[in-house]
């Protein structure tokens, strides 16, 4: 790493990067460099990075070569879907910051996406909450900042908004019998279908449809599972009774 980092250093406090926002001498950007290269540590590693023209992707850059790993570059602007599934980096950099897979097992690399949206979690609980006009009105205000430029796409960024608006806004909805229990079935399992979709969506790669549906339905199905295994070790384990729990006076 020193290589790399000294040879910056050794420019001094001369202009390295100048923007119209942005001013870095050599050796700020070499500090900027070394803290990034700090979170990949080590051993080596094949590391994917998403270019733009910006600050950024020349810091993640100089980091990947000055902590000694392999950098394989890609357009931000274009799917690279197919060389992910290619060549399984260890690590993405993109715009949400770096992934890792860290047991090195590559089921499902799309999945280290879901480290970064647990802030959807704290939008949620807000938007439960909200009861005023004014308080919906700031949680939606909170998503719009927050969902741009989240996935790289705008349709996508916009139906997920649309979703979040509609429970925010329209909480209620009346609907037909039918519809109520399907839609409570796939409420019940929503946990386990994100979590398994990672895996089963890609196995249909071209049909989308055809993949939307599997992966509702093993969600579907392990959300039943899991509720028949927890009945029947609640049945085993017998209902507890006062002697087995401390009374709390």
């Amino acid at each position: 790493m020193s290589g790399v980092l000294d040879h910056l250093r050794g420019h001094g406090e001369r202009v390295a990067v100048l923007t119209d926002t942005q001013q870095l001498s050599y050796h700020q950007l070499a500090d900027t460099v070394a803290a990034t290269a700090e979170e990949l540590g080590g051993p080596r590693r094949l590391v994917l990075l998403e270019t733009r023209n910006d600050v950024a992707t020349l810091v993640r850059y100089l980091a990947v070569m000055a902590s000694g790993h392999v950098v394989l570059p890609v357009d931000a602007q274009r799917d690279h879907t197919a060389i992910v599934q290619t060549y399984e980096p260890d690590v993405v950099i993109d715009g949400n910051g770096m992934r890792y897979d860290i047991l090195g097992l590559h089921l499902g690399n799309d999945a280290w996406f879901t480290l970064l949206a647990y802030w959807f979690f704290a939008v949620g609980w807000a938007a439960a909450k909200a009861s005023t006009t004014l308080q919906r009105a700031a949680v939606t205000l909170v998503l719009i900042i927050g969902l741009h430029g989240y996935f790289d796409r705008t349709e996508r960024e916009l139906l997920v908004l649309a979703g979040f608006a509609l429970l925010i806004w329209l909480p209620a909805l009346r609907c037909p019998p039918a519809a109520t229990v399907v839609a409570g079935i796939m409420a019940e399992a929503s946990l386990y279908i994100y979590l398994t979709h990672y895996q089963v969506y890609p196995l249909f790669g071209g049909r989308p449809l055809l993949g939307v549906g599997a992966s509702v339905a093993v969600g579907v199905l392990l959300t039943y599972l899991v509720t028949v295994l927890r009945k029947r070790i609640r049945v085993r384990l017998g209902p507890l009774s006062s002697t087995t729990v401390p009374s709390l006076r």
